[in-house]
C-alpha cells in the first residue's frame, strides 16, 4: 500500500495487548509509563494514558466510558511509547485518545490511531506534555516501514476528529508524522498545535528517504480537508521537515495558519521535498490558503512556502505579514548548482521546448502560488498529468524588508493552460540580487501581475518577469511604485514579453530612477513592433534616450585683475577655486540645495522708539582719507593732505602695491615710516 494515499489497514482489529469492549474506556495511569511494543485497543471507546508524579486525577463519565480529568498535580512523569506500540480507538464511530505526562515520546514506529468508519463524528487525539512532545523515527514489520505518528482519519461519511498537541516544545523528526485526514465523504479534522516555545519539524528516514517528517491535514476523498493551526514562539523546518494542508482528490484543501515570532526553514530531503509550508492540490479539489504572521521569516537552501496545483484544482493564496523581515536565499543542496556568473539561464526567452518547461536544473528557495510541475517523486506517487490545468494563486507580502538573493525566487507562474497569478508586495526596502527572481510567467495563458510598493527597490543581477510564452496569451503587468528604484551592475531584467500575442505593460513610478546600461526593460512581442506592449517610467528629469554622461571640460579661471600699466613685469594676481573634490556639475544638471529648507520663525522685536537713536553729540562723521602709522597700522582721517590720485575706472587700479624683493634691496626707506596722506 502507498502510505500517503491509503488509509490504515487493520484498525481496531488487533487481538494483542489490552483490549476492552466497544464503547468502553481503557486507562493506564501511574508514574512513568512505558509501552515497548505494547497495544491498547478500545474500539469506539476511550484510551487514557497518564503519568503522574504526585497529586490526584479523577475519571469523569462520558458516552464512551470515562475521561481522565487532572486534579491537583504537582509533577508529571515521562510517557514512552516505542517499537511499534499502538493506542487504538478506531471504530463505528471513532473514539478518542488522551495522553497526559511530562515528556511524551513516540519512537520506532509508535502510533496513536483513530479511524472513523461510521456516520457520527470521531473524537480527538489530545497530547498534553508538560515538558516536551517528541515523535521520532520509523519502525519495521519485515521490510515495511511504520513511522512514529498520530493519525485521526475518516473512511466513511463521518467526520474525522482533531489532533491537538499542547506542550512547551514539539519535535517531529526522522520521518515521523502527525495527520488528520479523510478518505471518504466525511470532513477531515483539524491539527491544532499550542506550543509556547518551539516547534521543530526536521529530517527524513535514512532507510526510506521518501518518508519525510511532516504535519498535515489532508483529504484523499470527496470530503474536505481540515485546517492546520500552529501557535508558537519559534518554528523550525529542516532537511525536508514540512507542515501542510493537501487536497489529493475531489475534496477541497484546508487552510494553514501559522503564528510565530521567528520562522526558519532550511534545506530539503534527498527526494527534493523542501522544508517549509505547503498547501497543495493534486486532484480536482482546490488547495487551501497559507497565512503566516511572524516577525522574522527565513527561507534558505531549497526550503519552500508553496500553495501549488499539480492537476485541475486551483492553487491557494499565500499571505505573509512579517514585522521585521522576509529573507530568501540559496538552492537545494541535493541538486547541481550552476556557475554564479551565469546570466539567468532559467528565465524563459522563447516558447517552451518540451515537457521540462520552466524546470530549473536545481530547486531554489521559494515562495510560490503556482500551477507547476511537481518534483519527480510526487509525479510518480500521485500519477500527475504532464502539465496542470488549474489556476495559479496570489501572494501578498507585507514587511519592512524583503530580500531575494542567491538564485531564490517568488513564483506565480503557470506551466499549464491558465494565466499567471498576482503578486503584491508592500515594504520599505526590496533587494533582488545574485540571480534572485520575481516570476509570473505562463505557458498558455496571460502573464501574471506583479505589483511592488516600496520606498527603495534595489536590483543587483536580479529579474522581474511576467512574460507569456505561448501564442495564446499576452504579457502580464509589472507595476513598481517606489521612491527610489535602482538597478545596478549586470545583468538586470524586467520583462512582460509575449511569444505570440501582445506584450504586457511595465510601469515604474519613482522619484529617483538609476539604471545601469545593462539593465533590460522590455514588453515586446515576437510578432513584431506593432504588438509590443508599454514600458513607462514616470520620474522627474529622466531621459532614457541620452547616452552615458560625459565630464564637462575644466573651468578656466581668469586672473582677478591685470597688473598696473607701470607694473607689466610683475606677476598677476589670481583667484584659485580649489573646491572640495569630486566631479563638477554639468551646466545642464539641475541645481540642488543640499542644506535643505529651514524656515526661521519671524520674531517681532519689542523695542523702544528711542532705543537706537544716536545722541546729537555722537553723530558719525564720514572719513575722507587714511594714513600710515609708524607701527604699520592704518588710520582713517577726516581731512586729507596731498591726496594720491588713482587711475580711472577704465584702467587697472594700482593702489599702493606691495614692494618686491628688488624694491626692498634698492631703497633704504622703511615701508613703516610715517607718511601722512592727510591730517587728523
Amino acid at each position: 500500500q502507498n502510505p500517503l494515499l491509503s488509509p490504515t489497514i487493520g484498525a481496531s482489529q488487533s487481538t494483542s495487548g489490552l483490549r476492552v469492549q466497544a464503547g468502553k474506556t481503557i486507562a493506564l495511569i501511574g508514574g512513568t509509563v512505558s509501552l515497548d511494543g505494547g497495544i491498547l485497543t478500545a474500539p469506539s471507546g476511550q484510551v487514557e494514558v497518564a503519568a503522574v508524579d504526585s497529586g490526584d486525577v479523577s475519571l469523569t463519565a462520558i458516552p464512551q466510558g470515562f475521561a481522565l480529568t487532572p486534579g491537583t498535580v504537582s509533577g508529571w512523569k515521562p510517557i514512552q511509547l516505542s517499537n511499534r506500540a499502538l493506542l487504538d480507538a478506531s471504530g463505528l464511530p471513532g473514539g478518542s485518545i488522551q495522553i497526559n505526562g511530562g515528556k511524551v515520546s513516540f519512537t520506532e514506529g509508535a502510533t496513536a490511531l483513530i479511524q472513523n468508519a461510521g456516520v457520527a463524528d470521531a473524537g480527538s487525539i489530545e497530547v498534553n506534555a508538560k515538558e516536551q512532545a517528541l515523535f521520532s523515527g520509523v519502525g519495521f514489520q519485515g521490510n515495511s516501514p511504520f513511522p512514529s505518528r498520530l493519525i485521526n482519519e475518516s473512511v466513511g461519511p463521518g467526520k474525522s476528529g482533531n489532533v491537538i498537541i499542547s506542550s512547551p516544545n514539539l519535535t517531529v523528526e526522522a520521518g515521523a508524522n502527525i495527520s488528520a485526514r479523510t478518505y471518504g465523504s466525511g470532513k477531515g479534522g483539524d491539527v491544532i498545535l499550542n506550543v509556547p516555545n518551539a516547534i521543530v519539524v526536521r529530517g527524513f528516514s535514512l532507510i526510506f528517504p521518501d518518508l519525510f517528517s511532516h504535519i498535515v491535514a489532508a483529504t484523499v476523498g470527496a470530503g474536505d480537508a481540515g485546517n492546520v493551526i500552529a501557535t508558537t514562539q519559534t518554528l523550525i523546518g529542516q532537511d525536508g521537515g514540512a507542515i501542510g494542508a493537501a487536497a489529493l482528490a475531489t475534496g477541497q484543501g484546508g487552510n494553514l495558519s501559522i503564528k510565530a515570532a521567528d520562522i526558519r526553514f532550511d534545506g530539503s530531503s534527498p527526494q527534493l521535498q523542501g522544508s517549509g509550508l505547503f498547501s497543495t492540490t493534486t486532484g480536482s479539489g482546490n488547495a487551501g490558503n497559507i497565512v503566516v504572521e511572524t516577525a522574522r521569516l527565513s527561507i534558505t537552501n531549497g526550503a519552500i512556502i508553496s500553495a501549488s496545483v499539480g492537476a485541475s484544482g486551483d492553487a491557494g493564496n499565500v499571505f505573509i505579514q512579517a514585522s521585521d523581515f522576509v529573507y530568501l536565499a540559496g538552492v537545494n543542496p541535493y541538486t547541481p548548482v550552476p556557475p554564479r556568473d551565469t546570466s539567468f539561464p532559467f528565465l524563459p526567452k522563447q516558447r517552451p521546448g518540451g515537457p521540462s518547461g520552466l524546470q530549473r536544473p536545481y530547486v531554489s528557495s521559494t515562495i510560490q502560488a503556482a500551477a507547476a510541475r511537481q518534483i519527480p517523486f510526487y509525479e510518480r506517487v500521485f500519477n500527475l498529468p504532464p502539465s496542470p490545468t488549474g489556476a495559479s494563486g496570489s501572494i501578498t507580502i507585507e514587511t519592512p524588508r524583503l530580500e531575494i538573493t542567491d538564485r531564490s525566487y517568488i513564483n506565480l507562474s503557470n506551466q499549464g493552460t491558465q494565466s499567471g497569478g498576482t503578486l503584491r508586495i508592500s515594504t520599505n526596502t526590496v533587494k533582488i540580487s545574485s540571480l534572485g527572481v520575481l516570476e509570473a510567467t505562463t505557458f498558455s495563458g496571460f502573464g501574471g501581475d506583479i505589483e511592488i510598493r516600496s520606498n527603495i527597490l534595489f536590483l543587483n543581477r536580479g529579474a522581474i518577469t511576467a512574460s507569456a510564452l505561448s501564442d495564446d496569451g499576452s504579457g502580464g503587468n509589472v507595476s513598481i511604485f517606489s521612491k527610489v528604484f535602482a538597478a545596478v551592475n549586470a545583468p538586470n531584467q524586467i520583462t512582460a514579453n509575449s511569444a505570440g500575442a501582445f506584450g504586457g505593460r511595465i510601469l515604474i513610478q519613482a522619484k529617483g530612477v538609476f539604471l545601469s546600461p545593462q539593465t533590460i526593460l522590455t514588453a515586446s512581442s515576437e510578432l513584431g513592433p506593432r504588438f509590443s506592449g508599454v514600458v513607462e517610467i514616470q520620474a522627474p528629469n529622466i531621459d532614457l534616450s541620452r547616452g552615458p554622461l560625459t565630464t564637462p571640460p575644466p573651468i578656466q579661471v581668469p586672473p582677478v585683475v591685470s597688473v598696473c600699466q607701470s607694473q607689466q613685469s610683475a606677476n598677476p594676481s589670481q583667484l584659485i577655486i580649489s573646491g572640495t573634490g569630486g566631479m563638477p556639475q554639468s551646466p545642464e544638471d539641475e541645481q540642488h540645495n543640499r542644506t535643505g529648507w529651514l524656515e526661521q520663525p519671524e520674531v517681532e522685536p519689542v523695542l523702544s522708539p528711542q532705543t537706537f537713536l544716536p545722541k546729537p553729540s555722537e553723530q558719525p562723521v564720514e572719513a575722507q582719507g587714511w594714513k600710515w602709522n609708524s607701527n604699520g597700522t592704518i588710520s582713517l582721517v577726516v581731512q586729507t593732505t596731498n591726496p594720491t590720485t588713482y587711475s580711472s575706472l577704465q584702467e587697472p587700479p594700482c593702489i599702493n602695491p606691495l614692494p618686491t624683493v628688488d624694491d626692498k634691496l634698492s631703497t633704504t626707506t622703511s615701508p613703516h615710516d610715517t607718511k601722512d596722506s592727510g591730517s587728523e
